[in-house]
């Protein structure tokens, strides 16, 4: 009761019209605040409102991003503008854990230092030594002539050239008489100093107006004092308050952690005692001890962080959570089951024997920019508390592809990985049969080794065998395409490029050469700037970018060949392409494989026997697909275009033979004439060779 009526006080007597402007949480504190106002950590965006010239929190379904040197702002609507002349964004800015472009620009106001390159949007600024005033680098930078102060010491020393010697603007000391005036680094021109001096005093100005404001307000300073005043009068009562509450205030580095005599209340041990709970129901009353249990189990022991990383539904959640568990009942560990990173800072405990276990704690489907935004942060303090404290052990999964595509993750060494696509922990054919064992089906025990072997997910798919009622077995093992759907969606609901990596597999009908991702492909760039704008990308992700999301979908979803990759199996293409041509079906269309077109591609009012994992034409693109028919005849590919199965339907062929004007007749008569005719003749179809004869 005291305590609520001194923060009634304090808060009563704080001047409530001098409240301070709201700002967007920093980066340490985002993923907290996200949580709190939209429950999900990548729905929340902090934005900058320019027409009410105020930040703005709203919660949207899904993350926003843009390009490099932008920012998202709120415009009436969100959309991406430049970043301020003075501050640049380097990498993609995601509206899931900033606000403004990520870095200020360099002032290169060191001692003798100016201004190289003013930088971009993209870029920090450039810095020289002014050798006009005998200044030059300490350390030799990588250019030469100027320096990269974001990625290099750009300082600079006095360098004492003999009599009669000057400094050049490559930094060397050369006898005046001899300098011919030419130099590899360009000269300084008086324009430098002038642009220095106007940006210094645009920083001075600015302090300036600062002490201007602040002399021109003297009762409201007087206001914001005295409400502090009535502050510190309150806070001091309420340490006094907490001390006698046992109330312990901890010191390390920037950070504070509070903790108390009962640091865990009751209500979160019992959340603790249900989440164990409900995971021991999910995943522990049928678990089958694999290799890659034992090796996951014995990291866990010896070491004190330990990331585990494996295909989805691969088992990489169930073995690490029972191996946890297994030192928690064996080895008196207490078992914490969190998904904010953040709860280790706060339930931490010195001299505990306690294992943080975080499923996918890099994101679940895709990488959280967010997520990785925290680890980043908080690097340096997480390994503060796992080194005062040997008995504390960090345990989380990682999906291979997420593991593999995000160079923040190796921020956060030293740690142990345990990578369940080895060849040493892939599920051996045994240990799939043992899976099938313990879910005591008798229609799973008749499934072929082959079959079983087909998928890393095979454990997922036994896990949901029994929500598929009256279920073809085999059918549901070999082409598990809702499994794949599911994955496949998020990829593209996010704008990730493994989903445009996945695209590209299916233009190039399952085989996409290395060689595509060389600077001279320039037919590949316009393909990947008419899918990206097809699939509603921002911008196009470079080739690099691409090809780093290949490498990461290695033995999941393709195989890396050396010089192309192609998926895993023709089974896995099938349905990879089913579920995407339908969002880049312009783009199969006009760019796609002659052979994926001829075996794949079929009208959808005119069906006849078809595959359900055709890709299906609506009538509004028949037109652009019979141009593409006529393309591959123009390239002399008639064998291959009228071999498809479509051209046996009457009907089909009679929609065909109309689009075929005069002019497509004619091309076809003199380039392919001959071709066509003897196809016709030994395909059977009269009716094309009437379009000839005529």
């Amino acid at each position: 009761m005291h305590l609520l009526l001194l923060m009634y006080l304090g808060l009563a007597s704080f001047p409530l019209t001098y409240c301070l402007e709201f700002f967007c949480p920093s980066t340490s504190q985002w993923f907290y605040r996200a949580k709190t106002a939209c429950n999900f950590a990548d729905q929340y965006y902090c934005l900058h409102d320019d027409n009410n010239r105020n930040y703005t929190e709203i919660c949207q379904e899904t993350p926003t991003f843009d390009s490099p040197g932008h920012k998202v702002v709120i415009v009436g609507g969100i959309q991406g503008v430049d970043c301020e002349h003075d501050i640049y964004q380097p990498f993609k800015y995601w509206t899931n854990g900033s606000s403004t472009c990520a870095f200020k620009k360099t002032i290169c106001n060191a001692e003798g230092q100016i201004i190289y390159d003013n930088g971009t949007t993209k870029t920090d600024r450039q810095c020289r030594c002014d050798y006009r005033r005998g200044y030059k680098f300490i350390k030799r930078p990588k250019y030469a002539c100027y320096c990269e102060p974001s990625k290099e010491d750009c300082s600079c020393y006095k360098k004492e050239c003999p009599s009669d010697f000057v400094l050049t603007p490559d930094y060397n000391c050369v006898k005046l008489s001899n300098w011919s005036m030419t130099s590899t680094c360009s000269m300084i021109p008086d324009s430098v100093d002038r642009d220095k001096d106007r940006l210094l005093a645009q920083i001075s100005q600015m302090d300036e107006e600062g002490t201007k404001t602040s002399s021109s307000m003297p009762s409201i300073i007087l206001s914001i004092l005295i409400g502090l005043a009535n502050i510190t009068i309150f806070i001091t009562a309420l340490l006094i308050i907490l001390i006698g509450m046992g109330v312990i205030f901890q010191f390390t580095g920037a950070e504070v952690i509070w903790q108390s005599h009962n640091h865990v209340t009751q209500d979160i041990i019992e959340l603790q005692k249900k989440r164990k709970d409900e995971w021991k129901r999910e995943f522990c009353n049928e678990f089958v001890k694999t290799s890659a249990y034992s090796e996951i189990l014995v990291s866990i022991r010896n070491e004190q962080c330990v990331i585990v990383s494996g295909p989805a539904g691969s088992g990489k959640s169930s073995s690490t959570f029972c191996a946890a568990l297994n030192l928690e009942e064996t080895e008196k560990f207490d078992l914490w089951i969190i998904s904010d990173p953040g709860d280790i800072l706060k339930y931490s405990l010195p001299d505990n024997k306690q294992i943080f276990f975080i499923d996918d704690a890099f994101g679940k489907y895709t990488v959280s920019q967010t997520k990785i935004s925290w680890w980043s942060e908080h690097r340096c303090f997480i390994k503060d508390i796992l080194k005062e404290n040997k008995d504390l052990k960090l345990v989380m999964t990682c999906r291979s592809y997420i593991y593999h595509s995000e160079n923040t993750i190796e921020t956060i060494k030293p740690f142990c990985h345990v990578n369940l696509l080895s060849e040493q922990l892939k599920l051996t054919i045994s240990e799939r049969r043992t899976i099938v064992e313990s879910y005591k089906e008798e229609k799973l025990k008749s499934l072929s080794d082959d079959v079983v072997m087909l998928y890393n997910f095979f454990p997922s798919l036994c896990s949901r065998f029994h929500e598929v009622p009256n279920n073809d077995t085999v059918e549901y093992f070999t082409f598990p395409v809702n499994y794949i759907a599911e994955e496949v969606e998020h990829f593209r609901i996010s704008f990730d490029p493994f989903y445009l990596a996945l695209a590209v597999l299916v233009i190039y009908g399952n085989i996409v050469h290395t060689e595509l991702f060389k600077s001279k492909a320039t037919d590949f760039d316009g393909i990947l700037k008419h899918l990206s704008n097809t699939l509603g990308y921002k911008e196009k992700p470079s080739k690099k970018i691409l090809l780093s999301r290949f490498h990461a979908l290695k033995d999941f979803y393709v195989i890396d060949k050396t010089t192309w990759f192609e998926s895993l199996h023709e089974n896995l293409f099938l349905m990879i392409s089913h579920c995407i041509s339908p969002y880049i079906l312009p783009c199969v269309l006009l760019y796609g494989d002659s052979s994926l077109i001829k075996e794949r591609v079929r009208l959808e009012s005119h069906r006849g026997k078809i595959s359900k994992f055709d890709i299906l034409v609506p009538e509004d693109f028949t037109t652009v697909f019979f141009q593409r028919l006529v393309i591959d005849l123009e390239k002399g590919k008639p064998e291959i275009v009228f071999s498809s199965s479509q051209h046996t339907l009457p009907e089909f062929r009679r929609l065909f033979i109309t689009y075929l004007g005069n002019s497509s007749k004619k091309r076809l008569e003199e380039d392919k004439h001959q071709i066509a005719v003897h196809c016709f003749t030994k395909m059977g179809y009269n009716d094309y060779l009437r379009v000839l004869e005529d």
